[in-house]
């Protein structure tokens, strides 16, 4: 590394000795002296950055079981929820250029939301599956712009146990918790790749179509979304993530009370994962969202905006990988 800077900078030194030799004025030769550290610094720094990018030696396949306790605070109540299942985990890079990840749970939960009195009892269950390839422009580089996909899609179904669904329609509102709760986007995002032998790093920027089941008091929704996104995957079992996202919903009208409503909606959410030598893992997660709902009268031409209490979500995992592939 060092060889290859000095090669680069013999150059610059000769026309360092020939200004000495020709003028002694000191502000030629502090001059020279700069521009030969710098061209110094900057061989060094290629050297590094090209002895970086060799192959990323964190590509893992892990799947096993897990518990976990799941907080949420929502406008219609408190909930708090256990869950016992399988999850597989996986990070994969080929050649430098192609970045997979992929994940998916299924589980059976149950636990009490606090929407009314004496709370609900709820039990049941959720699968979620996610998967997202990335592809590196500039794979030689441990820097290189990249353009990814992404998409992911959830299930959960939670009753009130001996009773039929139908009955949430007679009880006060469970949105997102009670009854059926389904989900799904689709994502492209680009920007920026760090990857090294030991770390893969993603910042970028993301536009999505995010699909939602209506509730007993918010409607279906299909959203148009933009957002900023950071991910790292690192040797030594360390995973996390950070995501904001923020957008709208098409307009609908209500022509019975002449009024047109719209839906917006922003997110944040974020995990952090921990993978021990042991076969143990530890995984903390949360997200908070908020929706705001815009109502024009048209004949008065009155305009109300009703911001939602946000939702805050929150989940410890503790883990056991029966099967890993390293």
């Amino acid at each position: 590394m060092w060889r290859a800077a000095v090669q680069r900078t013999l150059p610059d030194l000769q026309r360092l000795w020939f200004a000495v030799g020709r003028r002694s004025s000191l502000k030629t030769i502090a001059r020279w002296l700069v521009v030969s550290l710098l061209v110094a610094a900057s061989g060094a720094r290629a050297e590094s950055s090209l002895l970086a990018a060799g192959r990323y030696e964190g590509d893992a396949i892990r799947a096993g079981v897990f518990v976990d306790v799941n907080f949420q605070s929502r406008d219609v109540g408190y909930a708090i929820l256990g869950e016992l299942g399988g999850k597989v985990f996986a990070v994969e890079t080929f050649d430098r250029r192609w970045i997979l990840l992929w994940d998916g749970l299924v589980s059976a939960r149950a636990g009490a939301l606090a929407n009314t009195y004496p709370f609900l009892i709820l039990a049941g269950g959720r699968i979620e599956g996610a998967f997202e390839g990335n592809y590196r422009f500039l794979s030689q580089r441990a820097w290189a712009p990249y353009l990814g996909g992404h998409l992911d899609a959830s299930l959960q179904v939670l009753a009130i146990p001996g009773k039929p669904l139908s009955d949430f329609a007679s009880l006060n509102a469970s949105d997102g918790v009670g009854g059926i709760t389904a989900g799904g986007r689709l994502q492209i995002s680009g920007g920026a790749s760090w990857l090294t032998r030991g770390v893969s790093l993603l910042l970028g920027a993301t536009v999505q179509e995010r699909l939602r089941t209506a509730g007993q008091i918010a409607r279906f929704a299909a959203l148009t979304e933009f957002g900023l996104r950071a991910r790292i995957d690192a040797l030594g079992g360390y995973s996390g993530g950070l995501e904001f996202f923020g957008g709208i919903a098409p307009t609908w009208s209500e022509p019975s009370l002449n009024r047109t409503n719209s839906l917006s909606h922003i997110e944040a959410r974020g995990y952090f994962r921990k993978d021990f030598a042991n076969r143990l893992w530890l995984e903390i997660a949360g997200s908070w969202g908020q929706d705001s709902h815009r109502v024009e009268y048209l004949d008065s031409k009155t305009v109300f905006t009703v911001r939602r209490p946000g939702t805050i979500s929150a989940f410890i995992f503790l883990g056991f990988n029966i099967w890993s592939c390293l």
